[in-house]
């Protein structure tokens, strides 16, 4: 299986430990402490304003914002002479809207062709250029991962109109089984055909996933279905949908759950964000609505940007479709022209 084939619902380790192992920590630890007390303040800050296409637009709520990140196995390899980093193939954008009391995700197609900025490989960036590429691969520049990230935190804001990331957390593909063990594994209801690879995994079954199967659901792609990165997310979202709601039913019966399970899996994420920040989010999203996952419309086409010497797989996003999504999970004013 390539790389290009990957997928990383791994980023579920991310919203796992904002949902789980800090909902712990926000509760016994923070609730009633002054960082928590700011947090709960719903009152927006200074005007920020986002532009896409002709239009501007003002964020009228208080929002936090979160970058999940699953990565690839691809990159250098340890002791390496020159550092390429692994591709950032899913990404889930968390917006937790404090004004109104809701959350919800953004899903980012790893093929979105944006603005990234190429930085060298001993991370100087003055001399960097940028071009429109595939998103996913902004985590290849750099000298390290955390500057990697940091790159694609930057072509995320360009996508979404200059909207600020707060932080990011990001979790190697190679963790799924990992994930998928420490919550006992999760319930899935299948659509694709998996027969070929597990006779169990079928159209129509509802299957408790083993380790081995939950690799199989969230990172197979070109041999099952129709072999679309949309086909691939859609059970992605399946997957993260069931690991959420067996790491709330864990906590409910099991006080050490949260706690025991943000220890086994801390070693294996890269993050920005200290564990204080992790606990507010958690506790703003376990008292907030959820309002679902946001995928941005757009058009899938096959071609090649500046330096590619093959065809790939690309994404061109409506400007439209994300100031609707961002309207409803930000608030947004009305558009003007600029």
């Amino acid at each position: 299986m390539s790389r290009k084939q990957v997928v990383k619902s791994i980023l579920i380790v991310g919203l796992l430990i904002v949902a789980a192992a800090g909902v712990f920590y926000a509760i016994h630890l923070y609730d009633n402490r002054s960082t928590g007390k700011a947090e709960r303040q719903n009152a927006a800050p200074d005007p920020v304003y986002l532009y896409l296409g002709d239009y501007e637009y003002e964020v009228t709520d208080n929002i936090k914002t979160y970058l999940l990140v699953g990565t690839d196995g691809s990159g250098s390899k340890p002791n390496a002479k020159h550092y390429h980093g692994p591709m950032a193939d899913y990404q889930l954008l968390l917006i937790i809207n404090k004004t109104k009391g809701t959350y919800g995700f953004v899903e980012i197609d790893r093929d979105t062709i944006t603005d990234v900025i190429r930085i060298e490989e001993d991370g100087n960036d003055e001399s960097a250029t940028t071009v429109e590429e595939q998103i996913c691969t902004a985590t290849w520049y750099g000298r390290d991962i955390e500057q990697g990230l940091d790159n694609l935190t930057e072509s995320v804001s360009y996508l979404l109109g200059g909207l600020g990331i707060d932080g990011y957390y990001a979790v190697n593909m190679d963790d799924i089984d990992k994930v998928n063990h420490a919550v006992g594994g999760v319930t899935v209801k299948i659509e694709d055909d998996f027969s070929e690879q597990d006779e169990e995994m079928v159209p129509g079954a509802e299957v408790h996933l083993t380790d081995e199967q939950a690799v199989l659901f969230v990172r197979s792609r070109m041999d099952i279905g129709n072999g679309s990165n949309e086909s691939r997310m859609k059970r992605q979202r399946v997957y993260m949908q069931a690991l959420m709601d067996k790491s709330r039913e864990e906590m409910a019966g099991n006080k050490t759950f949260a706690n025991d399970l943000f220890k086994e899996l801390k070693g294996i994420a890269v993050t920005n964000l200290p564990g204080n920040r992790i606990s507010a989010a958690a506790n703003l999203v376990y008292k907030s609505e959820n309002l679902g996952t946001y995928e941005i419309e757009g058009e899938h086409t096959i071609g090649r940007v500046e330096g590619d010497k093959r065809d790939y797989a690309q994404f061109y996003a409506d400007e439209e479709s994300i100031a609707k999504i961002l309207t409803e999970l930000c608030g947004l004013g009305e558009g003007h022209e600029y």
